[in-house]
């Protein structure tokens, strides 16, 4: 080989060894900013679709802006689904289809991760990267399962409360043995969960106790609930049950046990300006306290005060679009939605009537309680420049039309129209972050918001009758 074929074959090696250092480079960066989660699911049929939902702030009531959505399609039993994500840990849910019996509801996910996961003969097994994490939470998980098929025997509040503590300590107690095979933010952010899941069954236990005619408030009562105040640091700002959490234990300990009635105002208050939170802690909590009550008549100053306190990122974007979705006074959608028919039906064709509208899906047990109350509501404005819209929200228009033939949700006297399959994710929804159902918006003859009413249910039906009734005069 002559000295010049010799050059020519060196630097043809070269370029070769450019190209393939740039390509792992290229594909080590994609790796490392990517998470896969695979499995394999003996009950999975081919065509089966499995989805997964990857929270960029938490689940926070499923937020459309902390929230996105990715599916794939069963394969020989298998799948696989590749995502971007940030440095930062994110919440996942993983769904599959229901005659598989998984579902995978809060599991975190770091940059890099590939997790397997292996379902077969009623056991589940998780291996790759990042599934310790997975390991230690479905464990946690399996514990709370046992809580809820024993607490179902226990008759009184005292018992119960007892049986939550001791489920956080074992809980607890298993996330510290397993902590050497945790990263220590994800270890901060699930004890943060457990914590706020301890906080979430007492307040809705003691609530349902009361609801249900409980009188007594024994002394043994306060000091069996016990909340740890070990320290979480910011992990807890990221963790998805300790806000709704500490909003629980405020309403438990501030209204439930002493008998008071919840107010907004107080609340906001005492999150915004109370000790052993950090700022950002402090502008997470308020923004979930206002998104979750954001048919409060009262939410209005608060959300103008907390627009000012909160002063940047995803938090400032909720209160944003707070403000300009459910803000009496702010425009109300401008929607095409068709009807039974297929006809599309427009906002614009109700000019100068006071509109109503109910959110609603198949399958919602308190929607199906409301419609009575509407019913009701209904008949006192007959005749009257009161227009009643029924949109319902299922993915299936079959689905939809049965129920509205059965006017098992919808009135007689409703119109009723279709999200087209889009369900929560239409626009209309997103628009008026409708996240759960049933859900009223009040729209003025004008066209604005006038507010999201109390509910029927909570009332009897007078906050909206009042309400429908000022906007008439």
């Amino acid at each position: 080989m002559n000295f010049s074929i010799k050059i020519k074959f060196l630097m043809t090696c070269l370029a070769l060894l450019v190209c393939q250092l740039a390509e792992a480079r290229h594909f080590t960066v994609k790796q490392k900013n990517e998470v896969t989660v695979s499995g394999y699911a003996e009950r999975l049929n081919d065509g089966d679709t499995i989805v997964l939902n990857l929270y960029k702030f938490g689940e926070f009531a499923q937020h459309p802006l902390s929230k996105t959505t990715f599916t794939t399609v069963a394969s020989h039993r298998r799948f696989h689904i590749s995502f971007p994500v940030s440095a930062r840990a994110r919440y996942v849910d993983l769904i599959l289809p229901a005659g598989t019996g998984c579902y995978f509801a809060g599991y975190l996910v770091t940059a890099g991760d590939q997790v397997n996961i292996s379902m077969k003969q009623q056991q589940v097994f998780f291996t790759g990267q990042g599934s310790a994490c997975w390991k230690v939470k479905f464990k946690s998980d399996s514990l709370q399962k046992v809580f809820f098929r024993e607490q179902k025997g226990i008759p009184t509040l005292e018992s119960k409360t007892r049986l939550i503590n001791a489920l956080t300590q074992a809980r607890l107690a298993t996330l510290k043995a397993d902590s050497i095979r945790l990263p220590p933010v994800i270890y901060h952010i699930l004890k943060a969960d457990i914590l706020g899941e301890e906080m979430l069954l007492a307040y809705n236990y003691t609530k349902t106790f009361y609801q249900n005619g409980g009188t007594s408030r024994p002394a043994a009562f306060n000091q069996s609930v016990k909340y740890a105040e070990e320290a979480i640091g910011e992990s807890a700002v990221y963790a998805n049950d300790f806000i709704a959490g500490q909003i629980a234990r405020y309403k438990l300990d501030s209204c439930i046990i002493p008998d008071q009635p919840f107010s907004l105002p107080k609340a906001y208050a005492f999150f915004k300006t109370g000790t052993g939170f950090s700022k950002s802690l402090k502008e997470k909590l308020i923004t979930y306290l206002l998104f979750m009550e954001r048919t409060s008549k009262e939410i209005v100053p608060l959300l103008a005060d907390a627009s000012a306190f909160v002063t940047g990122g995803d938090m400032a974007k909720v209160l944003e679009e707070l403000s300009t979705s459910v803000m009496p006074g702010a425009r109300a959608y401008d929607f095409s939605l068709p009807d039974t028919a297929g006809k599309l039906v427009h906002s614009g064709d109700f000019k100068d009537k006071v509109v109503l509208m109910d959110f609603w899906f198949t399958g919602c047990g308190a929607c199906l309680k409301i419609k009575p109350e509407l019913e009701k509501i209904e008949k006192l404005y007959q005749g009257k420049d009161v227009v009643f819209i029924s949109v319902g929200l299922d993915k299936s228009k079959t689905q939809w039309l049965s129920s509205v033939r059965q006017n098992k949700y919808s009135t007689r006297q409703s119109k009723n129209l279709f999200t087209e399959s889009q369900a929560f994710n239409h626009p209309i929804a997103r628009h008026y972050n409708i996240t759960g159902c049933p859900t009223l918006i009040l729209v003025d003859r004008n066209g604005n918001i006038l507010r999201i009413p109390e509910s029927p249910l909570d009332d009897g039906g007078n906050g909206l009758v009042n309400a429908i009734n000022e906007t008439l005069r």
